[in-house]
Formats: structure tokens, C-alpha cells, sequence
């Protein structure tokens, strides 16, 4: 079985459920501009891969470039101002955390949600338990690029080869596999788990605790 000196988590899905903060902040900004809304279900099928192709997915699919970077000014305004309203922590998140700390596990959080927001989000919601958390920096790649967990791994001083990448999403797999890294994938974010079977992985996890077995 392996063994490994660290975990890092996705946030989006994996550690926090933000879909109803994201989708409300989505929402607002399509009706600000003219459009109309979207579902829930929508939202969480266009979540992911940065917050411009979330704009762009939301958007017809004829908008131009510089539609959807003006709509997507609006968003990350609507968003940055309510960004933990809904958001919670799913079940057995905490438990699962404290039992991985207690193991002598360091912890850490990458992420494609821009930088400060994803301090912010962490902090409210995990204060102390992550000894590090990246998210998008400007001017940097979104995942499945590798340079967030590169980053993360340096603040925390470990390998790749040491460390678990634990996800819920295709984008999740590929930026494990992109870094060197095993990885498990969870079901209960936004993808269902026939469409995780499609991705490798060293296995799908349908609690949090069940994480433990792969430490």
C-alpha cells in the first residue's frame, strides 16, 4: 500500500460544497448583463477549469472574447463579494482531516479559484488545518498544469512521489498525472463516478474516511 508525507486537496467539490455560491454569483452576472439564468445542474457540469471558461460556458455560444471577459468581470465582483454564504464543508471533511493531521500528514489545497479567494475560503472555513494553499495566480496556468502543486509541494517540502492528490474531476486526475502524483478521486463532487471511472486514479471514494485507507 502506499505511503505518503502528504495530502493536497481540490477545494471545489472535494473539500467544500461552493456550488451554491458560485452558481447565485453566476446568475446575478448573466441577468446584470441581459442574459438569463442558468440551473444548478448547469453550473456544476461548467465548473472546473477557471472561472473564464465557467463565464464562457455560461454564455451563448457565439459570444465573443470580449463578451465573456466583460461578463466575467462581473462575476468575480458578484463572487468575491459573497463568497462563503452557502459554502460548507461536506460531511466527514473535518473528521478526516483531523485523522490525517494526526497521522503527521501535511496538508495543502490547490486549486483553479483565484488566489485570494481561495486563502479567504480556506481560512474561514478550515482555520490552521492547511499548511499551505494555492490557487491561480495571475499570469499562471489553471490545472491540469502541474505549477500550483509544484509550488504547494515546495511550501510543504515534499515530493511529488510522497505526496496523495486527492480530487473530483477529469482535471483533477490529469493535473496528478501531470505532476507525478497518485491520486484519488471523490463522487460526491460534481462529477458522477461513471464519469470518474474514466480517469486514472488509485481509487474513487465515496466518504471522506474512506481516504484513510490509501495513507
Amino acid at each position: 500500500m502506499p505511503h505518503f508525507d502528504a495530502v493536497l486537496f481540490d477545494l471545489d467539490g472535494t473539500l467544500l460544497y461552493t456550488l451554491p455560491d458560485i452558481h447565485a454569483a453566476v446568475c446575478r452576472a448573466l441577468t446584470l448583463n441581459g442574459y438569463g439564468a442558468h440551473t444548478m445542474e448547469d453550473t456544476r457540469r461548467f465548473v472546473g477549469t477557471g472561472s473564464r471558461e465557467l463565464v464562457r460556458k455560461s454564455l451563448p455560444a457565439d459570444a465573443s472574447p470580449e463578451e465573456v471577459d466583460r461578463v466575467l468581470v462581473t462575476y468575480r465582483a458578484e463572487y468575491k463579494a459573497a463568497l462563503v454564504v452557502d459554502t460548507v464543508p461536506y460531511a466527514r471533511i473535518p473528521e478526516t482531516l483531523a485523522a490525517l493531521r494526526d497521522k503527521g500528514l501535511a496538508l495543502g489545497v490547490v486549486t483553479n479559484k483565484p488566489h485570494e479567494n481561495a486563502v479567504y475560503i480556506i481560512d474561514r472555513c478550515f482555520p490552521g488545518v492547511f499548511g499551505v494553499t494555492e490557487g491561480n495566480r495571475d499570469g499562471k496556468p489553471f490545472k491540469p498544469a502541474p505549477d500550483a502543486v509544484y509550488t504547494a509541494l515546495d511550501s510543504l517540502g515534499v515530493t511529488a512521489e510522497r505526496a496523495l492528490y486527492v480530487g473530483d474531476s477529469e482535471v483533477d486526475s490529469l493535473t496528478a498525472r501531470n505532476a507525478g502524483m497518485e491520486c484519488v478521486l471523490c463522487a460526491w463532487g460534481y462529477r458522477p463516478r461513471f464519469e470518474l471511472e474514466k480517469y486514472p486514479a488509485l481509487g474513487i471514494i465515496g466518504a471522506p474516511e474512506e481516504l484513510l485507507k490509501y495513507i
